[in-house]
């Protein structure tokens, strides 16, 4: 056990198993109602059923045309054969018992950073709760960057008990997390950062504790069938691309003072509290050694966040022992009915989380979703419905297979994770990824702006799915190679709101009485 009065927080040891069932309770209940509703996780779907059903590791884009030949890794295979797995085996249900139990599996590895850290109760309560509301509300991440919720506090973990002396367990504990974070997520460095705590208190660690520490996190790192193509795999998804920086299309790359221009008040205050954790009163009473080497830690986390805001996440794991002291110095109530008003708030807190993803769950199930019922209630899901039944009709059994299996198709960004794994057959020209050529790209950052010198690549395309709104659609009304085909809505649904769908007419006329209107469903 850490000793009582661990440097930089109070002397009140850290609260007892009761409160990390709540937590735990709270965390799983929230995450198992969450709706689902990533805009990637079809994508990793798709990936995790190529996964499921190849032979090897893929080296070569397996999905879009666009990239044809292109290398391309599947560096996030763990989550995404998980994922596709629990998929397989019982459906949305078996994705959100996944969810609960890696939300559930990151609760514990936090509070175990508190326990060893001797984190004060209310600091390790309140950071838990923030901990919570970030990772099942804010953002709700059914996605790789999830596992790294577990495996980064994991990290912090064994560098407290080496930092206690507990060589082999601290060894074994770094050498899991490196192992799971790097099969898990690209940032899977930011998993040595936690090595910096047994910098901080050089005095109290066991000679050799930061070599164990680096040796573990190297071998883990070693742990994934990618090992000699990660130079390769950073040069590809850090590389240059339309998509990122300050005119970012996609929100999650938006830079992180960008953002922080228009967020909501609540995420505004926590950012603030983010930026000024060195400062406050509780970093400048810790010693100026574990000071020091936990500012490197959240500056790593900060660069992060200022590069997309995407990077708030990292930066709270990263500045985990900064944040949790911070809380902790918070001033609490001496008089015993103020502090029961206190405990109270927080209970209610756990209780209102798992109402809310609830009630987001519930929200997706209003009518004027498209018939049949999505399979996942993803954000585009309504709009792409209609084009996936008559897609999948046309594209389906052997007559059409020369045909279709395998065809060009093209879309936007925000559809092509979605179309991917519900039309797998057609390959389309982009999806969730930022990997993709300038032809591709730029289109994606100009978002069809009238006026605009690029559009989708639809040149050798059979099939053709846009927003209403997108200014390509009247290119392609224009084009006699193309013919613009009517769709099934549900009732009530806008045909505002519903993807436009062209075909090519000579691919028509291969598939034929297959594309007919009462074999597929067209008519509005």
């Amino acid at each position: 056990m850490p000793a009582p009065h661990a440097p930089g927080h109070t002397g009140e040891a850290n609260s007892g198993p009761g409160a990390l069932w709540l937590l735990l309770a709270a965390g799983v209940v929230t995450a198992w109602f969450s709706p689902l509703t990533d805009a990637d996780l079809p994508l990793h779907l798709r990936i995790g059923d190529l996964l499921r059903t190849s032979d090897g590791w893929p080296h070569l884009e397996p999905v879009s045309w666009t990239r044809a030949g292109a290398p391309w890794y599947a560096y996030s295979w763990l989550p995404e054969w998980l994922y596709a797995q629990a998929w397989a085996l019982a459906g949305a249900a078996g994705l959100a018992g996944l969810h609960a139990v890696l939300t559930g599996a990151s609760i514990v590895a936090v509070w175990d950073v508190a326990r060893r850290d001797a984190w004060s109760v209310w600091g390790t309560r309140l950071f838990l709760g923030l901990h919570l509301v970030l990772w099942t509300i804010v953002q709700p991440a059914t996605r790789p960057q999830l596992v790294l919720a577990i495996a980064v506090p994991m990290a912090w973990g064994a560098a407290l008990r080496l930092r206690d002396g507990e060589m082999l367990w601290g060894a074994g504990m770094a050498l899991l997390a490196a192992m799971l974070a790097v099969n898990s997520h690209l940032l899977f460095p930011l998993g040595m950062a936690p090595g910096l705590l047994i910098l901080a208190e050089a005095k109290r660690a066991p000679r050799g504790a930061l070599v164990v520490f680096v040796v573990a996190t190297l071998l883990g790192w070693c742990a994934t069938p990618y090992l000699f193509e990660l130079p390769a795999i950073f040069a590809l998804n850090f590389a240059t691309n339309a998509l990122f920086g300050a005119g970012a299309a996609i929100q999650e790359h938006e830079p992180g003072f960008r953002w922080f221009t228009h967020a909501p008040l609540g995420m505004q205050a926590l950012t603030f509290l983010m930026l000024v954790l060195p400062v406050l009163p509780s970093s400048f009473g810790q010693p100026a050694g574990r000071l020091r080497w936990l500012t490197v830690a959240w500056l790593a986390g900060l660069g992060l966040f200022v590069l997309a805001v995407r990077g708030l996440l990292l930066w709270w794991l990263l500045a985990m022992p900064l944040t949790a002291a911070a809380l902790g110095s918070i001033p609490l109530p001496q008089r015993a009915s103020t502090m029961r008003a206190v405990r109270a708030a927080w209970l209610f807190m756990l209780a209102a989380l798992p109402l809310q993803a609830w009630q987001a769950r519930m929200a997706m199930s209003t009518p004027g979703h498209p018939l049949p019922t999505p399979p996942l209630p993803h954000p585009e899901a309504a709009a792409l419905e209609p084009v996936v039944a008559w897609l999948q009709c046309v594209t389906a059994g052997d007559v059409v297979a020369t045909a279709a299996v395998g065809a060009h198709a093209t879309t936007v960004f925000n559809y092509g994770s979605y179309l991917a794994w519900r039309v797998p057959s057609l390959s389309w020209s982009v999806d969730g990824r930022t990997i993709f050529p300038d032809s591709v790209s730029r289109a994606e950052a100009e978002q069809g702006r009238a006026g605009s010198r690029w559009h989708p690549p639809y040149g050798s395309a059979v099939a053709v799915v846009l927003p209403p709104w997108h200014v390509t659609g009247h290119l392609l009304d224009g084009d006699s190679a193309f013919v613009r085909v009517p769709l099934s809505r549900a009732g009530g649904t806008p045909e505002s709101s519903t993807a436009h769908l062209w075909a090519r007419r000579s691919w028509m006329e291969a598939v034929g009485p297959k594309s007919g209107r009462n074999a597929c469903g067209n008519g509005a």
